[in-house]
């Protein structure tokens, strides 16, 4: 039997259309797509290249695997679309994933696929093809990620679904920003030509949250920020964008960005507005949003990120999933591989220093005190 043929390629040697027809529709979800890559390519501080690891006829490809390959001596791959976990490539069967797991250890520098499904049979392929090419590391991770929830025409009560002493709270609360103030609740679709400000404020609720003091904010990544302008124009173009928000007497305090595709709700952003905690307008929006997406007839919600407590509150559907890493013996390859195994020492160093510390601290005694720091000079 000819084995099939791997190809390196841009994302402009494939056709939109024809991309996006390679996973089966259960299996597609936007983060796969043509747009995704493209917005990754295109927004304006990227400076990174893209590759696009093929399996097949480039003109009609069995699978692929898009790469953003960092700038640097290193070049690093790191499978775009799956920042959040749990995505699989696109791929039309499992036969097409041999050449594709050829054609990832082919490359020059260390490539990482992320919190990848645990269930994929491309690890397989991926061990079969590095045998005396390349190094792989895989890791399982303690939490699923991608969770997601099914929805019916039942979940316009979503009281009905979760547990007694959560919708207690949720009904107190709701009660109590009633009380604070006129709450008014959005659900966006907006035009191409709106998206700049509605994102302006998207941003701006965000960066009221813990997300700011923690750095994973909008406003603080440049790179994540262009991202979703970039993306958000080109998904608002196809009327798939759609955007939540809550106020409190005219203010957003709470929103979401997502999207509607094959009938189910991606989640691509969330934040609130830590003023306004003591009401909860996180779960508020979350139970909104619920309501408005199985009214309308929409069967799927996808939370994105991981199954935090959060999320474990409306399902415990996710992902198992497992890190893998590729590093050819090559100078990159191994050059990535080195530095990477320091960090993670360097990592492993801390966390003992500190629970070290920690534990000190516990053993001292309320009674004890520290001795006077010595003066400065």
């Amino acid at each position: 039997m000819t084995a099939v043929d791997y190809h390196i390629l841009a994302p402009t040697d494939i056709a939109p259309e024809v991309w996006d027809e390679i996973a089966p529709p259960h299996a597609r979800s936007p983060m796969v797509l043509h747009d995704w890559t493209m917005s990754t390519l295109q927004a304006p501080s990227q400076n990174g290249a893209v590759r696009v690891v093929v399996s097949g006829d480039p003109a009609r490809p069995d699978a692929l695997v898009p790469l953003l390959v960092e700038n640097g001596p290193l070049e690093r791959h790191e499978f775009i679309g799956n920042t959040d976990g749990g995505i699989d490539v696109p791929a039309r069967d499992d036969t097409a994933l041999e050449a594709l797991a050829r054609g990832l250890v082919s490359l020059p520098g260390a490539v990482n696929l992320l919190y990848y499904p645990a269930a994929s049979r491309l690890f397989d392929h991926v061990a079969v093809a590095a045998r005396g090419k390349a190094l792989v590391l895989r890791k399982p991770q303690p939490t699923p990620s991608a969770p997601w929830l099914e929805l019916d025409a039942s979940w316009v009560e979503p009281e009905r679904h979760i547990k007694k002493k959560m919708a207690q709270s949720i009904r107190r609360r709701e009660r109590r920003l009633n009380e604070a103030g006129q709450v008014r609740v959005e659900f966006l679709e907006p035009a191409a030509h709106e998206v700049e400000a509605l994102l302006d404020a998207v941003i701006h609720v965000e960066a009221q949250s813990w997300k700011q003091r923690a750095g994973t904010a909008l406003l603080s990544h440049e790179a994540q920020r262009d991202f979703l302008r970039t993306y958000a124009a080109k998904i608002a173009h196809h009327g798939r964008l759609h955007i939540t928000f809550v106020y409190l007497d005219d203010e957003p305090i709470a929103m979401s960005i997502g999207e509607i595709y094959n009938n189910g709700y991606w989640g691509h952003k969330t934040g609130f507005d830590e003023r306004y905690s003591r009401f909860g307008p996180g779960i508020l929006l979350q139970l909104y949003l619920i309501r408005h997406l199985a009214a309308r007839g929409v069967e799927r919600l996808d939370f994105g990120g991981q199954l935090d407590p959060f999320k474990r509150a409306w399902t415990e559907n996710a992902v198992p999933t497992v890190t893998l890493r590729i590093y050819p013996y090559t100078l990159k390859g191994m050059a990535a591989l080195g530095l990477d195994a320091a960090q993670q020492a360097r990592r492993r160093a801390l966390g003992l220093a500190r629970g070290l510390l920690a534990s000190l601290t516990s053993t001292r005694g309320p009674a004890q005190k520290s001795a006077p720091a010595a003066p400065a000079g």
